[in-house]
């Protein structure tokens, strides 16, 4: 399913950004 994968990146991005952040 590509929202599977679209989820999936955009959880990976988030978390990334979200570190980064802090």
């Amino acid at each position: 399913n590509v929202i599977r994968l679209i989820s999936h990146c955009i959880c990976y991005i988030y978390n990334f950004s979200y570190s980064s952040r802090s």
